[in-house]
């Protein structure tokens, strides 16, 4: 296990290396550059324009920009934000936590609904029961986040106004019910687009295993079926869904930044989007790290987790 957890590592090692240069090449080659915020300025001139640039090091060759801010990231030092003057950690921690209690909720929530249906749909010798899975699978898989959550928000917000369109709270109100109400639209949303893929490939692995010699075995032996299909169908189809829930981490991401965008909320998805607009890229680039990293150490996770239940499953 040692060995894999050092694989592990060394990969996202160089997966962060890659993101880095990727994003950082990227940003400094778009229109407009890092300067261009600074130029609409009133009253700005060109010779305070190449002070600024001195002072950020934008003077310098892109390989030794890249090397210094590398450099600081290893030590600690993200930068600081060009709309603010904050350090970029502070302004991602204070949207950090919106975007993890979102994704903690939809994971909570799709994970074994998923699980469930794609098992059902799997043991199922009912026609017409597989064939409304497969459908209503397909369709939410293949509708587009921001198109479900502006039905919902015409739904429940603009129709019936049962449920606020959007912010993470209702002015001056500060209640648990009031949070919560404001949870459900785009919780569901990413539910919505979520629970196909569990089930997809719940369904495929419980296929799978029961194929397998053992699971007839037990039914030809006159084992009760809820105990074959409970220990031994979801209980082996469930070992490969672990590393699947690890590696749908950056999906998950990329649809909370279309949700967060949709229904206002403050997470860090919204906030990437705000500072591309504000070509604020110290925090472009501490949000595609620390995305990187949030990937890395899922991954990590999943993968510990998968050799451990295997492990105990083979004893």
């Amino acid at each position: 296990m040692l060995r894999s957890v050092l694989r592990h590592i060394a990969g996202g090692a160089g997966l962060l290396v890659a993101v880095s240069i990727t994003g950082f090449i990227l940003l400094r080659l778009a229109p407009g550059g890092p300067l261009a915020q600074f130029a609409l300025a009133p009253g700005m001139t060109q010779e305070r324009l190449q002070t600024i640039a001195h002072q950020m090091g934008l003077d310098r060759p892109l390989w030794r920009q890249y090397l210094h801010w590398f450099n600081a990231i290893l030590h600690g030092d993200w930068g600081r934000s060009y709309r603010d003057q904050q350090p970029v950690t502070h302004v991602i921690a204070a949207h950090l936590g919106a975007t993890a209690e979102l994704v903690a909720l939809v994971i909570a929530i799709s994970f074994p609904i998923g699980a469930m249906l794609g098992l059902w749909g799997a043991l199922t010798t009912a026609r017409v029961v597989d064939r409304i899975i497969s459908v209503a699978t397909m369709v939410c898989f293949s509708a587009p986040t921001f198109w479900i959550g502006l039905v919902l928000i015409y739904v429940f917000s603009i129709r019936f106004g049962l449920l606020p369109a959007g912010g993470m709270a209702a002015p001056g109100a500060s209640s648990v019910m009031d949070h919560i109400r404001h949870l459900v639209l785009p919780v569901s949303v990413l539910v919505t687009v979520t629970v196909p893929v569990w089930c997809r490939y719940m369904r495929a692995f419980a296929e799978d295993v029961l194929r397998h010699d053992y699971v007839r075995t037990g039914m030809a032996m006159g084992l009760p079926a809820w105990r074959v299909y409970g220990r031994h169908v979801l209980g082996n189809a469930m070992l490969p869904m672990i590393s699947v829930l690890g590696t749908h981490v950056p999906a998950l991401l990329g649809g909370t930044l279309v949700t967060e965008t949709v229904f206002i909320w403050p997470g860090i998805g919204r906030l990437f989007l705000d500072s591309l607009q504000y070509r604020d890229y110290p925090v472009v680039m501490g949000i595609l790290m620390s995305s990187a990293i949030c990937v890395i150490v899922a991954g990590l996770i999943a993968e510990l987790c998968y050799r451990s239940i295997d492990s105990r499953l083979a004893a």
